[in-house]
Order: structure tokens, then sequence, then C-alpha cells
């Protein structure tokens, strides 16, 4: 009698953990926020006459996978070392002030020159990535339970 009690007390406990267990997975995958669905760049010089300028353009998509809305205040793309202290354009960051609604998606564009002065375009092209991420600014409107 004491093994039966027993082994239903185990089987008890690993039922109620997978249950648990599976409960919690699937609530973090239904609300996963802002994704960054694609991105385009391309890079060139600034004036077709002069090479020491270069304009890297950009594109992302951001897809809001959550089933809340988001206000997006602004992006900033995070560049590598080697681009950061070459910036001409001053400040990298995109105002978007845009709201994007549960299951929908925005896209963004932005610029940055910077000196290429003393580089080459194989110097260029083994800084790549330039942009390694992106740094974006939200603001999420939660609301209270309805009474019941």
């Amino acid at each position: 009698m004491r093994k039966h009690r027993r082994s239903l007390v185990y089987a008890t406990a690993v039922i109620l953990l997978l249950v648990f267990t599976a409960g919690c997975a699937e609530s973090q995958q239904s609300s996963k926020g802002l994704q960054i669905s694609s991105m385009t760049s391309a890079m060139g010089s600034v004036d077709p006459d002069k090479f020491d300028e270069q304009k890297l353009s950009f594109t992302i998509n951001l897809c809001n996978d959550s089933d809340q809305d988001t206000y997006i205040s602004f992006l900033e793309p995070l560049l590598t070392a080697d681009i950061n202290g070459r910036i001409i354009s001053g400040d990298t960051r995109v105002e978007v002030k845009k709201k994007v609604a549960a299951s929908d998606s925005i896209g963004v564009d932005g610029e940055i020159v910077f000196d290429s002065s003393d580089l080459s375009k194989q110097d260029i092209i083994a800084m790549e990535p330039i942009i390694t991420g992106f740094r974006v600014g939200t603001e999420e409107l939660i609301e209270l339970p309805a009474k019941q």
C-alpha cells in the first residue's frame, strides 16, 4: 500500500510539473514584442566627385509580435567602434514617434554619413557589418483589468 501511495504522489507531481511548465512556455512565446522582420542597407559616396564622405542608408522593418500596441519614440543603430568615431552626420538616432498596433509592422529609414578619407574600399568592407543591432525607445500601453 505504501509503494502504491508513493508512486501515486510521484505521478501526480510529475503531471503537475508538466502542466505548469507547458503553461509558462506558451505564455512566453505569445508575447515576443518588437522583432526585426527585415533590413536592407546601401553605401555610397555623398558627393559623386569626392570619396572622403560615405553615406550608409538603411531601412528596417519592425514587427510587433505582442498582443499590445507599442509606441516607438526612436530607433538608433548600434555601430561598430571603427565607424563610431568617424560619424559626420551628428545624431544617428531616428525619431519615429508612431504607434505600432499589435501584430502589425512599421518601416523606418535612416542614414549615417561618415568620414572615409583615409579608408580604401577594402578597409570599409573589412568593417562589415557596420550596424550590429538597434536600440529602440518604446512606450507600452497597459490597461487595467475590467471590473467583474
